[in-house]
């Protein structure tokens, strides 16, 4: 197997850490890389480590290519049947450069839309309000997708009211699933749950990857998860697997998360396994899920 494309959507290490494993795995088997032209991400685990391979020889013949647009929306990949497209939204190349003037890391993250037909998938990595404000204005409308990866790992779009939260999930982005990257012992205290409650009042399905102490105490009783990992993954591991100060981690809500995309549909794999396990899972002592609990 090949990687066609691999795409780095942001400098912080939560972003770039997944791809040093892929850079691993895959060497010599990576077509191209996409990145933002930002000053930090050459100081990132993925840049040393792809500098490492390339003095290595274990990686050769990939494409370097800067992911900036000077016009809004711009297809940067598509398929050699043209079937599908990924598409960038923000940054433009002038905002990229502004937001690394002003030191504003967040804004330097690249919002991308997987399309096929008139269907999508956006991945928002930790992109700000002032993005989206963008990108609704030079749109006109919402961006209508059937899924997205919700910015910042479900924490909050800076310091930002519930009504902006709001309009960014009904006015700004329109979507049918959202899923969350979170891990257990995160120390953000991810997902926040006025965002949670956001994306639910906007009718989206909410799926995190892994279960925190905000949804349940009692994480050990649910290893290896709320639903099984559906492929085996080091990050979601079925026997107790404590911090150092003894905190649960690596608990499995929905696991890794496997979209099938096609024309006729975008469907993600055991979602209604998944919904009806976070459903039994409310009714545990100690339990209450941020997308089931009322505001």
């Amino acid at each position: 197997q090949r990687i066609r494309a691999l795409i780095i959507t942001h400098s912080h290490a939560d972003h770039t850490g997944g791809a040093t494993e892929l850079l691993a795995s895959f060497a010599g088997r990576i077509d191209t890389i996409w990145l933002l032209q930002d000053d930090r991400m050459f100081q990132s685990p993925f840049w040393k480590r792809l500098r490492q391979l390339i003095e290595d020889n274990d990686i050769e013949g990939a494409q370097l290519k800067r992911i900036e647009i000077l016009d809004e929306p711009k297809a940067i990949y598509r398929s050699e049947d043209t079937a599908n497209q990924l598409s960038i939204y923000s940054p433009q190349c002038a905002e990229n450069l502004l937001a690394q003037v002003n030191a504003n890391a967040n804004a330097t993250s690249a919002i991308l839309a997987l399309e096929i037909g008139d269907k999508r998938i956006v991945f928002a990595a930790d992109s700000t309000l002032d993005q989206w404000r963008a990108i609704r204005e030079r749109l006109g409308k919402p961006l209508k997708c059937e899924i997205i990866a919700i910015p910042h790992h479900g924490g909050k779009v800076g310091t930002v009211a519930a009504q902006e939260l709001e309009w960014l999930y009904q006015e700004a982005i329109c979507a049918e699933t959202a899923i969350i990257s979170v891990g257990t012992s995160n120390q953000h205290h991810h997902p926040n749950a006025d965002v949670v409650q956001a994306i639910r009042s906007s009718g989206a399905t909410v799926i995190c990857t892994q279960i925190t102490k905000q949804c349940c105490s009692k994480l050990e009783t649910l290893r290896p998860g709320v639903q099984r990992p559906l492929h085996s993954v080091r990050r979601s591991r079925a026997t107790t697997d404590l911090t150092t100060v003894g905190n649960s981690k690596n608990v499995a809500c929905a696991g890794t998360i496997v979209v099938d995309m096609s024309v006729e549909k975008i469907e993600v794999r055991g979602l209604t396994s998944h919904q009806q396990g976070v459903d039994r899972l409310s009714a545990i002592d100690g339990s209450c899920p941020l997308c089931r609990s009322m505001p």
